[in-house]
């Protein structure tokens, strides 16, 4: 997988031909920052971002998640949280 200004190319295993996936200026993403919606331009750098971060999280779905001070909740061999 590659990504360009202007699209994404998919070189897929099993595959003679390449996948070309276009964006042009008009295409945007928003998102919300500060209280505010904020519109980008897609590219395909940020597809490829978003398409490896996704399947990261797919393959390793506890390594992804943000740390957290909540206390450990210990469980039974079923996994249902123990109450004390």
């Amino acid at each position: 997988m590659e990504g360009y200004d202007d699209r994404l190319q998919l070189n897929r295993q099993g595959k003679e031909k390449v996948e070309h996936f276009e964006f042009s200026d008009r295409t945007k993403m928003t998102y919300p920052c500060d209280g505010e919606k904020l519109w980008v331009p897609i590219s395909g750098h940020v597809v490829k971002l978003l398409i490896v971060q996704a399947i990261d999280r797919r393959l390793n779905p506890l390594s992804t998640l943000p740390p957290t001070d909540a206390p450990k909740i210990e469980r039974n061999f079923m996994g249902i949280p123990r109450t004390v």
